[in-house]
């Protein structure tokens, strides 16, 4: 009997950061969201995908990083 290994669902979102002066890109999968800042630095954050829709939502990416993702 042959097993194999089933494909990941998971969908990685990529957020629109073509007007973020704080972000160069934002993307989500697996429960992180990956952060590249526009100094290049790179961080990921644990949160779950409607935390990050509402991230990607809010209008503001960076005032809505600073008021609940920055720890």
């Amino acid at each position: 009997m042959s097993q194999h290994k089933r494909k990941s669902r998971a969908k990685t979102i990529v957020a629109d950061t073509s007007d973020s002066s704080c972000f160069d890109d934002l993307r989500f999968k697996n429960g992180t969201a990956f952060a590249t800042f526009a100094d290049g630095s790179q961080y990921d954050y644990p949160m779950s995908r409607a935390d990050f829709n509402d991230w990607i939502d809010s209008g503001s990416l960076g005032n809505f990083f600073n008021r609940f993702v920055r720890d």
